[in-house]
C-alpha cells in the first residue's frame, strides 16, 4: 500500500479516487482467502462508500476541504463512534448503549475527510500484547501466514490492516504496548505518544493512568502526520512535514538492563545489525548500565499500575458476567484483586522517582533510548492456548515496550528486518512531551534500517 503522502499526489492527480480506494479496502476484507473476516469487527460500507463518492465530487469542483479527504483508515474497537456499540472486543458489551459522540480522536481524523471503513479486531478490553480474542477470531501475523502467528496486541486488527495492505492508516491504543508490539509482529511501523498528548474521550479505558491512543501506519512520516491531526492539529492545504535530522546529531544510549536479555537469537541479531549499520552512519551509540529498567519491571509484578487500574474497572462486571470474559483476560484481570491502594500509591512514587532517573539518562535534545521493542518473534498462535504458555510468553510480549509507559513518555517501533524475515521492532523512547524530537530521529534512523542490508 502507498504511504499516505503518495496517496495525496495520485488523488489530486486523479490517477486513483477516493472511491477506487473505498472499494479496494473492501475487496481485500471481503476476499475468503485473507484475514478480513478476523481484522475487523464491524464495516462502514454504506456510510465509506456515500463519502467517498462525496470526496472524489468535491475534489472533481476544486472544493476539496484537506489533501487527506478520501483517504481510507481504519480503528481500533476501542473508539466511540456516534450511533454504535463499542464492544471493546468483547461480546460481554454487545448489549450496551450505543455511544452519543465520536471520540475526538476520530472525529479529528474524519474532519479532515479521512473515511473510517471499519472497527478493528483487538485482544478483549485491551488486556494481552498477543491479539488473541475468542469471540471474534486471531487475525494473523503477516509474517508467516501459513503456520498461523500472534499477531500482537492488543490493537491486533489495527495493525494487520496495515500489513495486508487494506489501508494505510490505522488507530490503536497502548497502555503496555499496545501499538508497538503489534506494530513489532507486523514488520510496520506504531506510535505511543506521551500521555496527554492526545485527547482522550470516548475511548473504552483499560488503565485511565496509562491509556494513549496511537497510529500505525508503513513509515514514520506517515505516523506523524495521523499524529498531528488525532492530537488536534488543523488539516491546511499541505500536508505536515517532518523534517529529519542529521545522524551525527544523534545519541542513542541502549541500556543494559533486563530489557536486553533472553532475546531470541533472531531478535537479537537484527538489533545488533541495526545498532551497527547506525554507527556506521553517524549515529552515537552509547552502552550504560540502566537499573531503572529493572526496576520498573519487578515493580510491575507486584503492583502494576494499569494491573490495578483495570481490576477496578472491572471488578463488578467480572462478578456479574465474569463467565463470558476470555479465560486468558480473566485470568489477568482476576491476578490483580490483592493491589492495595497503598501498593498503588508505592508504584506511583516510584514512577516519579525513576521518570527523574531516566530523563537525565537521555537530556539532550537529540537523545533517545533504544532497545528491542519485543524479546521474541511472532510465537505460533497454537503455542500459546494453554495458561501457562500464554502467561509466559505474554509477558515476553510487553516485557520491554510497558517500560515507557510506566515512565510516561512518548516511544516508536520501526521495522529493522526485511519483508519476508522474521518481524523485529526497534524501539526509540523519549521521555513525556519529546514527540516531535521522537519523530525527527525516528525519520533519519528509519533511513537506515531500511537500507542496511
Amino acid at each position: 500500500m502507498d504511504t499516505i503522502g503518495k496517496l495525496v499526489q495520485k488523488l489530486n492527480s486523479g490517477e486513483i479516487t477516493s472511491t477506487s480506494l473505498i472499494e479496494n479496502a473492501f475487496e481485500r476484507i471481503d476476499d475468503p482467502a485473507g484475514e478480513g473476516a478476523r481484522i475487523f469487527i464491524s464495516l462502514h460500507k454504506e456510510t465509506a462508500r456515500k463519502q467517498a463518492k462525496e470526496v472524489d465530487a468535491a475534489r472533481k469542483s476544486g472544493k476539496c476541504i484537506s489533501p487527506l479527504a478520501g483517504i481510507p483508515f481504519s480503528a481500533k474497537d476501542l473508539f466511540d463512534i456516534e450511533g454504535e456499540i463499542t464492544k471493546a472486543g468483547s461480546k460481554v458489551l454487545a448489549d450496551a448503549v450505543s455511544a452519543t459522540k465520536t471520540a475526538s480522536v476520530i472525529q479529528n481524523l474524519e474532519n479532515t475527510g479521512m473515511i473510517n471503513v471499519g472497527r478493528t479486531n483487538m485482544t478483549e478490553f485491551a488486556y494481552s500484547g498477543l491479539g488473541l480474542n475468542p469471540h471474534y477470531g486471531t487475525p494473523k501475523s503477516i509474517w508467516n501466514r501459513a503456520v498461523g502467528r500472534c499477531p500482537g496486541g492488543s490493537s491486533s486488527g489495527s495493525a494487520v490492516s496495515i500489513a495486508d495492505s487494506i489501508v494505510s492508516a490505522t488507530v490503536g491504543t497502548d497502555t503496555g504496548g499496545s501499538c508497538r508490539t503489534p506494530a513489532a509482529f507486523n514488520n510496520i511501523v506504531g506510535y505511543k505518544p506521551s500521555c496527554g498528548r492526545m485527547p482522550s474521550d470516548g475511548i473504552y479505558p483499560l488503565s485511565v493512568t496509562l491509556d494513549a491512543p496511537g497510529p500505525f501506519a508503513n513509515t514514520v512520516e506517515c505516523c506523524y502526520i495521523l499524529d498531528q491531526v488525532m492530537a488536534g492539529g488543523k488539516s491546511g492545504p499541505e500536508l505536515p512535514a517532518l523534517a529529519p535530522v542529521s545522524l551525527n546529531s544523534i545519541t542513542l544510549t541502549v541500556p543494559k538492563s533486563v530489557v536486553l536479555e533472553d532475546l531470541a537469537p533472531e531478535v537479537s541479531s537484527a538489533f545488533t545489525n541495526s545498532l551497527t549499520a547506525l554507527s556506521k552512519a553517524g549515529v552515537t551509540i552509547i552502552e550504560s548500565p540502566a537499573p531503572l529498567f529493572d526496576r520498573i519491571i519487578e515493580r510491575n509484578a507486584i503492583a502494576g499500575i494499569a494491573q490495578y487500574d483495570a481490576y477496578q474497572l472491572h471488578k463488578d462486571l467480572l462478578a456479574t458476567r465474569g463467565d463470558e470474559y476470555d479465560d486468558f483476560v480473566h485470568w489477568r484481570i482476576s491476578a490483580s484483586r490483592n493491589i492495595t491502594e497503598e501498593m498503588l500509591a508505592e508504584s506511583l512514587r516510584l514512577r516519579q522517582e525513576l521518570i527523574v532517573e531516566a530523563t537525565a539518562m537521555i537530556s539532550q535534545p537529540l537523545h533517545a533510548f533504544a532497545f528491542p521493542t519485543v524479546a521474541i518473534i511472532p510465537p505460533k498462535i497454537a503455542d500459546v492456548m494453554e495458561m501457562e504458555a500464554f502467561k509466559a510468553t505474554n509477558f515476553q510480549a510487553l516485557r520491554n515496550t510497558s517500560t515507557f509507559n510506566f515512565l510516561n513518555g512518548c516511544s516508536i517501533s520501526l521495522p529493522s528486518t526485511p519483508a519476508g524475515e522474521a518481524p523485529v521492532g526497534f524501539m526509540l523512547s523519549m521521555m513525556q512531551g519529546r514527540d516531535q524530537d521522537l519523530f525527527s530521529i525516528a525519520k533519519s534512523v528509519e533511513t537506515i534500517l531500511q537500507s542496511k542490508e
